[in-house]
């Protein structure tokens, strides 16, 4: 249609074009300023032009571009992300493995052996965890039931007992160990020590004692590492009781926005008070 008054125009004053021709291109001309006034006049038209310049809508070649590269990265996400995949799946696998490899070394389980053998495994195994146990003594059969429940949460630490008798403490592989009680050695030395007492009574056990032991000499460890160094006093201080809600695990407390943006208001009101 702008051609056609550009038509116009320059031929108004042609003197070789026919008279019908001009009309026509007249004609051709006045539907196109109609046409302009309509589009001005129409509020859908505005809008799509303020959505466009607003949003700055992008051309249907930009699209085509902005979903090709889309694509592009997708299919390079989803190759990162099976590769992640196959990188945890191997080393779910190898834990696995490793877990049998301990398990059938006896591990996991609380296993009863000679004083012969528990001196071999001194020597041999990185972690071990040796209960003197004491017949007759009903203290030590429920730390014996205890043992034998968490030690699959330490697979890393052999987990033993020896049927101890007075000469047991006066041989020189075992050490100055506790009769009863429990002995944590490492590397083939004698690490950690508790009497039997120190988790309760003659009759009885604590197991919120033996797992805060545990929990202070064990966790952490592993087949090539140190045994943690936390005291006792540490260990009972990590366990106490939150003053706010109770937990007795490592947490924060974080206060509530709304609270946060509110504070001022009631500081202001109670010195306006």
């Amino acid at each position: 249609m702008s051609q056609c008054v550009e038509q116009h125009q320059e031929s108004e004053h042609d003197p070789t074009l026919a008279s019908c021709c001009q009309r026509d291109l007249a004609q051709q001309a006045q539907d196109w300023k109609c046409l302009q006034q309509l589009q001005a006049a129409d509020r859908s038209t505005v809008r799509t032009d303020m959505t466009t310049a607003v949003l700055a809508t992008p051309s249907v070649s930009a699209q085509q571009a902005a979903s090709h590269a889309s694509s592009e990265t997708s299919s390079d996400t989803e190759a990162e992300l099976q590769h992640f995949r196959d990188m945890r799946l191997q080393q779910l696998k190898q834990a696995k493995q490793q877990t049998h490899l301990l398990e059938s070394q006896g591990h996991g389980v609380l296993t009863e052996v000679s004083q012969a053998h528990c001196q071999a495994l001194i020597t041999s195994e990185t972690l071990l965890l040796c209960h003197m146990f004491v017949n007759g003594v009903q203290a030590s059969e429920q730390l014996n039931e205890h043992l034998n429940m968490v030690a699959h949460e330490h697979l890393h630490v052999r987990f033993v007992y020896v049927r101890a008798t007075q000469s047991t403490a006066a041989t020189p592989a075992m050490g100055a160990v506790p009769i009863p009680g429990l002995v944590l050695y490492h590397n083939g030395e004698l690490s950690r020590a508790a009497p039997l007492h120190a988790f309760g009574d003659a009759m009885s056990v604590e197991e919120d004692q033996v797992h805060r032991w545990l929990k202070s000499k064990l966790v952490g460890s592993s087949l090539t590492s140190k045994v943690a160094d936390q005291s006792d006093e540490e260990a009972e201080e990590d366990d106490k009781a939150c003053s706010l809600c109770g937990r007795r695990y490592q947490h924060e407390h974080i206060r509530s926005v709304y609270q946060g943006a509110h504070q001022p208001d009631s500081q202001e009101s109670d010195e306006s008070s």
